[in-house]
């Protein structure tokens, strides 16, 4: 296990817009913006120690792509937009998969070496898709807004703490005697389904969330000194796929007592 590690942010970004002038009472405007990067994470205190096979690299690719259109019509303005966003996470560690360790040095100081707890099982797929519309008309005193929201999402998300076991030694030497004080893990109860390529690809949790608003809003001028603002808007959310649970949780005492 080598103290030896350094910690490396980087990232790639591109970015483009395109403007488009339909006509007079028209404005399209497509952008896209793109993000390839990753951060090392490695830390140290005065009173945490950590090997460089604690470090993991956390890696991160994020797309954003938008279309714009403006309308112009004397006092009735509209703007409608179509969006797209991506982000794809994960975490890669050096070296061989290892258990989790943790010596006490002190009443406050700890020294940590193995695989990240956080490091073994993680990755994240999340996207959106949106369409915003907002409409605004000034007549008089009052200027009147009105719009609309439809945005789906579809998460993947995977994660597991401690897959790879945690083992905690009250001082260096129960560690050098091999008498851990505290032993603990997360395990699939079908034992063949232990692989660390199994539980990389399999413990996802997907669904999708769509979610959708309606509003009316009036901001009325009576007085150059005084504005009065009112409206109404109405929210909703439901999931597009009931949530799987598992029968061993479903069926259990706890789960039916709840």
């Amino acid at each position: 296990m080598s103290s030896d590690a350094s910690n490396i942010i980087q990232s790639t970004k591109i970015f483009g817009r395109l403007d488009y002038i339909l006509d007079k009472n028209h404005r399209l405007t497509l952008r896209t913006n793109y993000v390839d990067g990753f951060a090392d994470n490695l830390e140290w205190s005065n009173n945490i120690f950590n090997f460089g096979n604690q470090g993991f690299r956390h890696n991160s690719v994020a797309s954003s792509t938008v279309l714009e259109l403006k309308s112009n019509f004397s006092n009735v303005f509209n703007k409608l937009n179509v969006s797209f966003n991506s982000v794809d996470e994960g975490r890669t560690f050096e070296g061989e998969l290892f258990p989790h360790i943790q010596i006490a040095t002190s009443a406050a100081s700890r020294v940590f070496a193995g695989t990240y707890r956080e490091a073994s099982v993680f990755n994240t797929d999340f996207s959106t898709f949106q369409i915003l519309d907002k409409l605004s008309l000034v007549k008089g005193d009052h200027s009147l807004s009105a719009g609309f929201l439809a945005q789906v999402n579809n998460v993947n998300y995977g994660f597991l703490s401690a897959w790879n076991g945690r083992w905690e030694y009250s001082s260096l030497d129960d560690f050098l005697a091999d008498r851990p004080s505290r032993v603990r893990g997360v395990y699939n109860v079908v034992p063949e389904n232990n692989t660390a390529e199994f539980v990389g690809n399999n413990p996802a949790g997907a669904f999708g969330v769509v979610e959708s608003a309606v509003y009316l809003q009036d901001k009325w001028s009576i007085t150059p000194n005084l504005k009065l603002s009112y409206g109404l808007r109405l929210d909703m959310q439901f999931l597009t796929t009931e949530l799987p649970v598992s029968t061993l949780i479903s069926e259990s005492q706890k789960f039916l007592s709840v």
